[in-house]
């Protein structure tokens, strides 16, 4: 009896290890192919993170970023932010081709700042636009976003800074009270602040740029959470000129419209980005303004012809 109650034990021993085994094959090989799973994923977003950084460093150009200051500026043509303009004498004063009123935005005198491809390096760099309630910005005919480069901006190089005279745009407060400014200091129109340049730097674009955006997003979707994207996100944007700058590329809130306005990629270097500086200039809800300018117009010295976008959250 007693070898018979062994031989029943042994049978249920050996089945049970061979049942287990049987299971076992499946996950272990579901294990193994899970590990595979995660090594292809792996390598395939460490060579999609690759070619993002490469394409990104490959379209940088140069730029001079800057800081505005809270000293005041008071010499006529230093680089300056908001306050009068100065003009020479024998030149006649622009006007807005709307019904807003132009306002100066700021002055770059090109002798202070560090030199730039295709800047000029002499003179002064001025950014004027219209008080109304985009900015001077204007859409494409049929479109209900987006700029144009009809916009009512104006954007002026005078070569030299001799001969000048103060142009105060608004003689007293109640001629600014109902203008679209997004200036955010009193007496905007009178008192300007003085400009520091940083040393000149290649800029890579933002990840709003039409070149660069598909890719950013599609990179983002093969993470396995948005916390571990995020981290890496950080990592590759830490060095990134996010503040007002010369050249380069321009800043967005929104994506880049010559995506969906393939007729102005052209328009691929920026003169100015300036996004929204704290008490000094709000664009909007905490948005970014920009005027851009196609290399071949840039080395022709002719800032006539200007791509003006402004958007904000």
């Amino acid at each position: 009896m007693w070898e018979t109650l062994l031989w029943i034990v042994g049978i249920l021993v050996v089945g049970s290890f061979l049942y287990g085994f049987a299971e076992g094959i499946p996950a272990a090989r579901a294990r193994v192919k899970a590990e595979k799973d995660h090594k292809a994923l792996v390598h395939s977003i460490q060579t999609s993170v690759r070619d993002y950084l490469d394409l990104r460093k490959s379209l940088a150009l140069p730029s001079v970023p800057f800081t505005i200051t809270d000293d005041i500026s008071n010499d006529l043509t230093e680089s300056r932010f908001g306050g009068k303009a100065a003009w020479p004498k024998n030149i006649a004063r622009p006007t807005a081709r709307g019904n807003a009123p132009l306002c100066f935005l700021m002055q770059i005198n090109l002798r202070d700042m560090p030199a730039l491809d295709g800047f000029p390096n002499h003179g002064l760099l001025q950014f004027f636009f219209a008080a109304d309630d985009l900015y001077g910005m204007t859409f494409p005919e049929g479109q209900s976003d987006g700029p144009t480069n009809k916009a009512d901006i104006l954007v002026m190089h005078h070569a030299s800074t001799e001969d000048m005279e103060e142009w105060q745009l608004f003689g007293h407060r109640s001629e600014t009270e109902m203008l679209d400014a997004p200036f955010l200091y009193d007496n905007w129109w009178t008192s300007g602040f003085q400009i520091v340049f940083d040393a000149a730097r290649p800029m890579a674009p933002s990840i709003g740029d039409h070149r660069i955006w598909d890719k950013f997003w599609d990179l983002k979707k093969m993470f396995p959470s948005k916390k571990q994207f995020d981290n890496y996100a950080d990592r590759w944007s830490k060095d990134d000129v996010h503040g007002p700058v010369i050249g380069g590329h321009p800043h967005f809130t929104q994506p880049d419209p010559r995506g969906h306005l393939p007729d102005y990629a052209v328009y691929s270097y920026s003169v100015l980005s300036i996004p929204t500086v704290s008490d000094k200039i709000m664009w909007g809800d905490c948005g970014t303004a920009s005027f851009l300018i196609r290399p071949d117009a840039l080395d022709k010295g002719r800032f006539d012809d200007i791509l003006y976008n402004y958007d904000c959250f």
